[in-house]
């Protein structure tokens, strides 16, 4: 897999910065121009399978 430079950029975030973004917030970020959450998740996948990050799925609630 050959790492774009949004790539690398997220990498760096979630490893040296903040190591815990939601998908939404990703895509905000990183694909502002992306029209549904598709195609950041199908990314984050396929760095989650090379290895270059992990995916957790965590049920949480905003405070009120």
């Amino acid at each position: 897999m050959t790492l774009t430079e949004r790539d690398l950029d997220l990498v760096e975030t979630l490893t040296l910065k903040v190591p815990v973004l939601t998908i939404p917030h990703i895509a905000d970020v990183w694909w502002p121009n992306a029209r549904s959450q598709r195609v950041p998740r199908h990314r984050l996948a396929r760095l989650a399978k090379s290895g270059w990050i992990a995916v957790h799925v965590i049920n949480a609630h905003r405070p009120p």
